[in-house]
This record gives C-alpha cells, structure tokens and sequence, in this order.
C-alpha cells in the first residue's frame, strides 16, 4: 500500500535507515531461538549442529564426555556442548520455525522489528538456517500503531507464508503479530517507561502493550498497578473499564486483582442489577470470583425463572425478531470431528436452555443482543459440553465455559475445531457486511 498520510511518510522514509542485523545479533538468534537436535540409533548419535559421531555406549572413546539426559532425550553434545534434543521418530530430517523480535527507537517511534527465522536440518549435514524481516511495528509517542510488512501468502507454501518482496505500509492483520525471544540491547522510549514498562510484556503482544499504554491514562495506571489481567482487556472491554472505573480504583487500592477479567465484569453488572454497592470490597473483590459469580446467576436464574417459565415464549418471539435478523446468515454454520459438533445457537429459546444447562449467564445477559458477539455450543450428541463466543470484531474466542464456568477436558479439541474453521465464520461476517453496504448505497 502507498503511504498517504503524513504518518506514513515518515514511517516509510524512517524505515530505510534502520540498519540491517549485525553478525551478534545474527550469531544470537541461530544459539537462542530454535532449538539443537540429535538423531540417535542403537549404536551412534549424530549431533545436527556440528556434524559429531559418538558411540553412547562406548565411554572409552569418550574419555571426557558426560552424558546429560534429561527424561531420556536431551543429552549434551560431547564436542560443541549445546544441549541438545532427540529428533521424534526415526526421522532424519525436519525444519522449525519461530519468531524473534528487535526494540529500538527512532525519532519518536518505537519501532518493534518482528523476524521470521527458519531451520532445515538433515542428517549428515550442517543445519542450513535462514531468517528474515518480516513486519515492522511502528508505535508514535501518542500510541497510534502504523504497519509495514513484506506480502503474506494467504495459501502458503511448505510452513512459510511470508511471500517476499519489499515492505510497504499495510493495513494490520492478525498474522501481523506476532510474539517471541527480544534480542539484547533493546531500546524503549523514554514515554513508554514513564508509563509504567519496566521489561515485561505478560504474554501480551508488545505492540498492543505500548499502544494501549501511550495512549490511555487508564491503560497506564492498570500497568503501574500491576492489573495485568484487566489490562489484557483493554481493547475488548474499554467501554466496561471506563464505566466501572471507580470499582477498578477501589481494586487497586486494595490489591484485588480480578483472576478473569470477562467473568469480573459480568459479575459487577448483576451485582448492579441486584441493588449491590459495587464500590464495597466485599462484593468486588471476592475470594473466590468463580464462586461467587455462580451464586449471582444461581440467584437470578431462581428469579427469573418464574417469570420466564409463563413468560417465555412471548419473550422468546420478541427477542427473535432482533437475534434472527442480525443472525441467521451463521445458523448454517456446523463443525464437527470425531467427537464433538459445534453449532451456533439459532434460537434465544436456545440461549435460555443453554444457560440453564451449563448453569451460566449466555441468557440472563442477554448476549443474543449483542451484535458483535457469535455464541456457539459445543455437543456431544444431544448433550451440551460448552458455550463459546467468538467476537465478530476480530474473530477471537473471547471465552468458552462448562458448566458454571468450569473448563471440561474437551476444552482444547473445542478451540482447535474453531480455530481450523475460523474462515467461515470471517466469509459469513464479511458477506453481511457487504450486503449492508450495497443496502445502504442503494437506500
């Protein structure tokens, strides 16, 4: 994409004088971001890094050598010392890849530097690693985010996607970021110092972390007040923190850090319902949250319930109107494996069942109304196991529970089955919004 704006000019101009990375930093990355390997028979190991034959079974032609093992797999090579791990199988060749990524500063950018690196080893050969600049976070000193990136192969050959060619300013994807190893020697703004990092990213994306913390006063207390949990929210539930800002202040103060942030919020919204004060510790900084955000819906399920039971098909039918409208484009959608099928909820008579099932809040909150929110239920034949939603906006899964927020031993296949079918929900969404523009251009 050609840089337009004023921003990306600079950005653009900025970026050629970034200097490429120097023997160290090449040297460090091939030691510390992927790891060494051996392949191992009954009578010889073959070290994959420096090419060095041993006989493991022979200490006498290893004075010198001692064997390191590490629940049988990780030795250490008895001539260039890295420590290093059994290929799986009985394969003699294979390629990893990961990701580092580089800090460093110019103008009033913080510049995140994000690297592609890759490994072909094979038996009898030197490894053959090769890495590559891939994306350029570009952060100014007021948070606004602009992205340079070589193309990215959407199809992909092999396990490598990024196509090659020049970096250019581009519009941010989620194969954008990315997260890894920090070469030595970064160099952070003096802003973003002030503003409460001090060398740790917990887990979040680093981009998304500086950002956040440049450009919002409350996104910085969070950080300075440790508050890493609601932090990581930030950009999801910006609306919920603002609102609920005084019982935030009032965590802080009392070092209450919410275990789950989502489950948080949506227990100081029925607290509200219930008349509760939610700037009294004792009902917003519980314990055990999980606990005591059950009882709430517990409690308003036993109310609501004798109203719903007689109201419930009136109700149902009036909020059909909405939720099918803005939803039935999805109710098509099923994933399956072996085990489990996933299905979206096509009905809030659904909703209701669900929520009384799993015994949580999919109903009593109504999240049929909300239009960026997909809720889908994960079954076993007839039998309920989850609820997950997917947020429409970006197409993450913002949460998935059991029953009364539990985690069920299907929780991993239930993500990974999403996951692999996450396009079709963004060909679905991307359809919809077309159909309301070409509706408002022709209106």
């Amino acid at each position: 994409m050609k840089p337009t704006t004023k921003v990306q000019i600079e950005v653009d101009r900025l970026s050629k004088k970034l200097p490429d990375l120097n023997r160290t930093q090449i040297d460090w990355a091939k030691e510390n971001i992927l790891g060494f390997f051996y392949y191992a028979t009954k009578k010889e190991c073959t070290c994959l890094e420096c090419n060095h034959k041993w006989n493991p079974n022979n200490p006498w032609s290893n004075k010198d050598w001692k064997e390191k093992v590490v629940n049988g797999k990780n030795i250490e090579c008895p001539n260039c010392n890295r420590k290093i791990e059994q290929l799986p199988g009985r394969i003699r060749t294979n390629k990893y890849q990961d990701y580092f990524l580089q800090f460093t500063t110019i103008k009033n950018f913080q510049v995140i530097r994000i690297f592609y690196i890759q490994k072909y080893i094979k038996v009898g050969e030197l490894p053959d690693t090769w890495m590559q600049e891939v994306v350029q976070h570009w952060i100014r000193d007021d948070g606004k985010l602009t992205i340079r990136s070589i193309r990215y192969n959407a199809m992909g050959w092999g396990d490598h996607k990024w196509g090659g060619g020049e970096m250019s300013i581009k519009k941010a994807k989620g194969y954008h970021y990315r997260d890894g190893k920090i070469i030595k020697g970064r160099k952070i703004l003096p802003i973003i110092r002030r503003n409460g990092y001090k060398g740790k990213t917990y887990d979040l994306w680093p981009s998304y972390l500086f950002s956040t913390i440049l450009s919002s006063a409350k996104a910085e207390t969070l950080l300075k007040a440790d508050q890493i949990e609601l932090l990581s929210v930030f950009d999801s539930r910006e609306e919920m923190i603002e609102k609920y800002w005084k019982s935030i202040k009032i965590c802080i103060r009392n070092n209450y850090k919410p275990s789950d942030a989502k489950i948080w919020f949506d227990q100081l919204s029925l607290l509200e319902e219930f008349g509760k004060d939610i700037l009294s510790t004792k009902y917003i900084c519980p314990e055990d949250l999980i606990k005591e955000h059950n009882k709430l819906i517990e409690k308003k399920r036993k109310i609501q319930q004798k109203k719903e039971l007689e109201e419930l098909k009136g109700k149902i039918d009036k909020y059909n109107i909405y939720y099918k409208k803005n939803f039935n484009k999805y109710f098509s959608l099923k994933f399956s494996n072996d085990v489990l099928d996933i299905i979206v909820l096509d009905d809030v008579k659904e909703f209701y069942l669900e929520g009384n099932m799993l015994r949580h809040c999919v109903f009593q909150n109504k999240y049929f109304e909300r239009e960026d929110s997909l809720i889908l239920s994960a079954r076993i034949g007839q039998e309920r196991i989850e609820t997950i939603e997917v947020n429409l906006k970006d197409l993450s899964i913002a949460q998935a529970h059991g029953i009364g927020h539990t985690t069920t031993k299907y929780r991993k296949q239930i993500l990974s089955l999403i996951k692999s079918n996450i396009k079709e929900i963004k060909q679905v969404r991307d359809k919809k919004k077309e159909s309301k523009r070409k509706l408002k251009i022709a209106s």
